[in-house]
């Protein structure tokens, strides 16, 4: 959760884990849902994408600290670190960045500021391919980069000796991250909304079964693999 950290905190985390693996880590930063922001980390919910957006060019300059100090005033966070003592250089000063989005402007700034981008487990190659690489190469337009970033695809899978075990092991998967209203945006793209609002009603129901049988076949094709 890129929020639930000072970026200073954030950074020496990084920098040690990148360190401790021998200079394999990824960074990857989510914001979560807008209810998490607020229930979980105490914040507005206000703004995700443009605070990412000031977040990862501070943590950047936070992972060269031994090159001086860094001071920065911003709308989203305040830091002044002046090193005390000299800085070793970190094993990696350019490690890899990688934001989560599922909405076009959390994407746009992926394609802004990151180093690439984490896709979501509903992706469907239709949503990835006329809403997500359109929202990356706008942000990257927008910030003078060569070409856009990259997606990291996030795939649910199951396999299973049983066919249909294992596409109602998937339902499952869809039908649960389907209750979260922030993903609305890919399934009104597929024209699923009547099939969401029934696995929310069986939600809120307490219907898990209920819920795993509103998730059409046609869902579970696009999204997962079974």
């Amino acid at each position: 959760y890129a929020f639930g950290r000072t970026p200073l905190v954030l950074a020496a985390e990084a920098r040690d884990l990148d360190e401790l693996s021998r200079g394999r880590l990824t960074l990857g930063l989510g914001t979560g849902t807008r209810r998490m922001q607020r229930e979980w980390h105490g914040l507005d919910g206000e703004h995700p994408a443009s605070r990412m957006e000031e977040l990862v060019p501070l943590l950047r300059r936070l992972l060269k600290l031994h090159e001086g100090p860094v001071e920065h005033e911003g709308r989203f966070y305040r830091v002044v670190v002046r090193p005390t003592a000299p800085v070793a250089p970190p094993l990696r000063a350019d490690l890899p960045i990688y934001m989560a989005g599922v909405n076009a402007r959390m994407i746009e700034a992926a394609g802004a500021v990151a180093d690439g981008l984490v896709g979501h487990p509903l992706f469907t190659a239709d949503y990835t391919r006329g809403v997500v690489r359109p929202a990356l190469a706008r942000g990257a337009e927008r910030a003078g980069r060569e070409r856009p970033v990259p997606v990291a695809g996030y795939v649910t899978c199951a396999v299973d000796p049983d066919g249909d075990q294992a596409r109602r092991d998937v339902a499952a998967i869809i039908a649960f991250n389907s209750t979260v209203k922030t993903y609305d945006a890919i399934h009104r793209l597929h024209g699923w909304e009547a099939h969401v609002a029934a696995i929310r009603e069986a939600w809120r129901a307490g219907d898990f079964a209920g819920m795993m049988e509103a998730v059409p076949r046609e869902m579970v094709e696009a999204i997962a693999i079974a």
